[in-house]
């Protein structure tokens, strides 16, 4: 069940029970996922080869090692 908790513009924002997704309706329907550990994951698969491959990131080449386990 997702909960209005206030109005935005002229879009409705509602955020679900357990606060890991926001929806806003108006014209059209967005839901985004604010769950913590997922965005996590996201940054890190996005960082991956970067942090592997990049002679700047030496120092913080295994800041994702955690993230996976």
């Amino acid at each position: 069940m997702v909960t209005t908790c206030e109005r935005f513009g002229s879009q409705n924002v509602s955020f679900s029970p357990d606060a890991k997704s926001i929806a806003s309706g108006g014209d059209r329907v967005s839901v985004w996922n604010f769950d913590i550990n997922e965005l996590v994951k996201r940054g890190c698969d996005v960082a991956h080869d970067y942090l592997k491959n990049n002679p700047k990131a030496e120092s913080d080449r295994h800041i994702c090692d955690d993230i996976y386990k």
